[in-house]
C-alpha cells in the first residue's frame, strides 16, 4: 500500500484523496474573498493565467497546501466563468503540468497508484516497459497523429500493446485532460460572491472571440464543414479528420492560408508555428508540393465526422455539396 504525502497529493491533485482534503477543510468560495484565503486565489488566478498563456501550469515545490487549495479554487473559477475554452485549456494545460512531473517521478510506487487511479491498468514489466490494455491504447490515443503512435509501429502481444514509460506517461496526458475536462462540464456552476465577481468578469475576457466565419466560393458549406467550425467557434478540441477536412475544404476554395491559421486561434491547443506548418503542408505550399483535396464522404463516414442531410444526396465529396443557400460570413 502506497502512502501519499501532502506533496505527492500536490503534484497530482487530481487523485480522489485531494477531493477528500478539500471537503474536510469545508473552504466555500465566500471565505476566498477574506484576506487569509488571498494567497490561495492570487496562486489560482496564476494558474489560470499560466494555462492560458503558456498552455501549461507551473508547480510550486515546497507549498503542497498551496498549490492543492489553489487547483481546487482554479477548478471553481474556470466553471464559474462558462468559457468553454478555459474549461479545454485549463484541463489541457493542467495535464501537462502532471506529465511533466510523472515523468520525473522518483517513486514507481507513486507512479504506479497515480496511473491506476486514472483507470490505467499498465502491467510493468522487468525491462522498464509497460503493458497496455489494446482497447484502452486505442482510446487515449486517438488524438496522437504522430506516426510512432500507430499501431502497426507497436508491439502487440495476446490483445496488450507494449510501451516505454515515456508514452505511457503521454497517454497518461491525455486521460488527466479528459478526466480534468469532464469534471468541470458535468459540475454545476458555482454561486460567485460579488467580491470574485471581477475575477470570473477576467476569466471571461481572456476568452478569445469566436472568429468570423471566411466566406468560401461555390454556395453553402457542407453539414461536415459547418460541424467543424462550430466546434472552433466554441473553443472545442476538433479531431484531426475534422481538421484536415477543413484546411482542405476552405482552401480549395478559394479561403487564404492566413484566414484558415486565424480559425483555430480558439483552440486550447493552438500552436501557430505548428498549424501554419500543417495549413501550408495540406496546401502544398510545404512538403512534397502536393495540394490535398478534402477527404471523401465515405472517408468522413468511416471516421464519424459525416453529418449527412438531404442536400448532401448524390454527392461524393464535400466539394461538390452546393446547398439551397450561401453560406454568410
Amino acid at each position: 500500500m502506497v502512502e501519499l504525502g501532502f506533496e505527492d497529493l500536490a503534484k497530482y491533485p487530481i487523485l480522489k484523496e485531494v477531493e477528500a482534503y478539500f471537503r474536510e477543510r469545508k473552504i466555500s468560495l465566500e471565505e476566498l474573498s477574506l484576506d487569509d484565503y488571498r494567497p490561495v486565489l492570487e496562486r489560482a488566478r496564476e494558474r489560470i493565467f499560466e494555462a492560458v498563456e503558456r498552455a501549461k501550469v507551473s508547480y510550486r515545490r515546497g507549498c503542497p497546501d498551496l498549490e492543492i487549495m489553489s487547483f481546487l479554487v482554479a477548478f471553481l473559477l474556470v466553471r464559474a466563468s462558462g468559457s468553454e475554452f478555459l474549461m479545454q485549456k485549463y484541463s489541457l494545460s493542467e495535464a501537462r503540468r502532471i506529465e511533466e512531473l510523472l515523468q520525473g517521478e522518483k517513486s514507481d510506487g507513486v507512479f504506479s497508484y497515480v496511473v491506476k487511479a486514472l483507470g490505467i491498468d499498465a502491467v510493468a514489466l522487468e525491462d522498464g516497459t509497460f503493458e497496455l490494455d489494446f482497447d484502452r491504447y486505442l482510446r487515449l490515443a486517438t488524438r496522437l497523429h504522430s506516426e510512432r503512435w500507430k499501431l502497426v509501429n507497436r508491439e502487440l502481444s495476446k490483445g496488450s500493446v507494449r510501451i516505454p514509460r515515456r508514452d505511457l506517461v503521454r497517454l497518461v496526458r491525455e486521460a488527466v485532460r479528459d478526466l480534468i475536462y469532464e469534471r468541470l462540464r458535468k459540475a454545476p456552476a458555482p454561486k460567485v460572491p460579488e467580491l470574485l465577481k471581477g475575477i470570473v468578469e477576467e476569466l471571461k475576457s481572456i476568452s478569445p472571440k469566436p472568429v468570423r466565419r471566411p466566406k468560401a466560393k461555390g454556395g453553402a458549406y457542407p453539414p461536415c464543414v459547418s460541424h467543424a467550425l462550430e466546434m472552433l467557434s466554441k473553443g472545442e478540441n476538433v479531431p484531426h479528420i475534422g481538421r484536415f477536412l477543413l484546411v482542405s475544404y476552405l482552401y480549395n476554395k478559394g479561403v487564404g492560408i492566413e484566414d484558415i491559421i486565424s480559425l483555430f486561434s480558439t483552440s486550447p491547443d493552438f500552436n501557430e508555428r505548428i498549424t501554419r506548418y500543417q495549413v501550408e503542408h495540406i496546401a502544398g505550399i510545404r512538403g512534397g508540393g502536393k495540394k490535398y483535396l478534402p477527404p471523401s464522404c465515405r472517408i468522413l463516414q468511416s471516421k464519424g465526422f459525416c453529418f449527412k442531410t438531404e442536400e448532401c444526396d448524390g454527392i461524393k465529396n464535400p466539394l461538390q455539396f452546393r446547398g439551397r443557400k450561401v453560406e454568410r460570413g
